[in-house]
């Protein structure tokens, strides 16, 4: 089954800002128990969020919600309504146009967030093809077979390993199945191939139109340097600042959230820079990195960059393990060229040449610039808190080893447990 991501944007009431975030507020400080959204009955829900973004400038207070979710879009917002359809009521009550009644009557709702939903420009998914259901037997299986191991480990001892393997399988019983991922790299490769080929022969055969693309690059490292000499950055300061309120919600749990919004530079220039690059990190994200990295970053579960207010903003949201500082330090380590060349598009980022060169490398004026446009997450659900994405992947592997016959891979099964 494949993954989605919806995100909504509406216009919260002006006058009802503060209200719709001491609700959001409530909501967000109690996940399990609220009385608003009951999230564990969201049966196909990755991570969600809601998150008030403050009137900005010529910007009105709006009220983001998104999910990662699977199957089809459709049916996630029928379950969405008939599930927690009072607790959407009393939350877009605070915003403009929402119809009302979302569970005796939803088709205008669906209606509502449907109008009111953007594309995004790039989305990652770590373990694509994994619903939530797999993702939470995994979990399962791997605790049982820790519990069995635990309570059966000294009669193992003499056991080879496709005999522990034998003993761990009769101990589960019934496994459901696991996911039949179809992992793409490889026919990306063959794409690749087959159109680099192409390309070839197209060049071979018409010259000009390979006169034509090198005066094109010429032509675009002429503007873009003529940008990047005009371009403002932060200024570096002694010790990275944070909101205290951004640091309350961190590192409560082995997974954490990040709201990010910032200006795009002015100009169709920019504009159309930032859409190519997001769409080659779309286009890479489906076909190479989609089993548990993105850039070399292997703790990501879901992430994605959304253009809004007619173009004139980026909004991120990211989902990931470990902490923001960590976070950070693996964009700069293993990701920078890429993340650089979407940023260097966005107001005030660090100096950059070429479009993705320097940038973020610059660590103390890219973790200040990360901050100074972070927004405050008010409400987020997380469908496995606890685990990770090395987590995550690693079950999967260890769910799909029961599924078949094994010998002498027996041992290196083992090692997963």
């Amino acid at each position: 089954m494949t993954q989605n991501a919806l995100t909504v944007i509406v216009r919260v009431k002006p006058d009802q800002v503060d209200a719709l975030r001491t609700l959001l507020n409530e909501i967000g400080n109690d996940i399990k128990n609220n009385k608003y959204i009951p999230f564990s009955r969201l049966t196909t829900t990755h991570f969600c969020r809601w998150v008030i973004l403050e009137k900005a400038g010529p910007y009105q207070a709006c009220l983001a919600f998104e999910s990662n979710y699977d199957g089809d879009e459709d049916d996630y917002l029928n379950l969405l309504l008939a599930t927690a359809g009072p607790g959407l009521d009393a939350i877009y009550s605070y915003c403009q146009g929402y119809p009302g009644k979302a569970a005796a009557n939803p088709s205008p709702c669906i209606a509502y967030f449907k109008s009111n939903s953007l594309p995004y420009g790039a989305f990652h998914i770590a373990y694509r093809g994994e619903t939530v259901q797999n993702v939470l037997d995994g979990i399962q299986i791997r605790e049982q077979i820790q519990a069995f191991l635990d309570k059966a480990e000294p009669s193992l001892n003499k056991l080879s390993p496709a005999a522990v393997r034998d003993k761990i399988v009769q101990s589960l019983g019934a496994v459901p199945p696991a996911a039949n991922v179809d992992n793409s790299r490889a026919g990306f490769i063959f794409f690749s191939i087959l159109a680099g080929g192409a390309l070839l022969a197209l060049f071979w055969l018409c010259h000009i139109v390979l006169y034509a693309v090198i005066a094109a690059l010429v032509l675009f490292v002429i503007v873009l340097l003529f940008h990047e000499m005009r371009d403002q950055s932060i200024q570096a300061r002694a010790a990275v600042h944070a909101e205290p309120a951004l640091i309350a919600k961190e590192d409560i749990q082995v997974q954490n959230q990040l709201t990010h919004l910032v200006d795009i530079k002015p100009g169709l220039f920019r504009l159309f820079t930032l859409q190519a690059v997001l769409w080659a990190i779309n286009l890479l994200a489906i076909h190479w990195f989609n089993r548990g990295s993105l850039g070399g970053i292997p703790t990501i579960h879901f992430a994605r960059w959304v253009l809004i207010d007619n173009k004139k903003r980026l909004l991120f949201f990211s989902n990931f393990d470990g902490s923001w500082d960590n976070y950070l330090g693996d964009f700069v380590d293993k990701a920078s060229v890429g993340l650089t060349a979407v940023w260097s598009n966005t107001c005030d980022f660090p100096k950059t040449w070429f479009l993705a060169w320097a940038g973020a490398t610059d660590v103390e004026s890219f973790k200040q610039w990360a901050r100074d446009h972070q927004v405050q997450t008010q409400v987020w659900y997380s469908s496995c808190p606890h685990a990770t994405v090395r987590n995550v992947m690693n079950n999967m592997q260890v769910h799909a080893g029961l599924q078949q016959p094994m010998d002498a891979q027996a041992e290196l099964w083992l090692q997963r447990l």
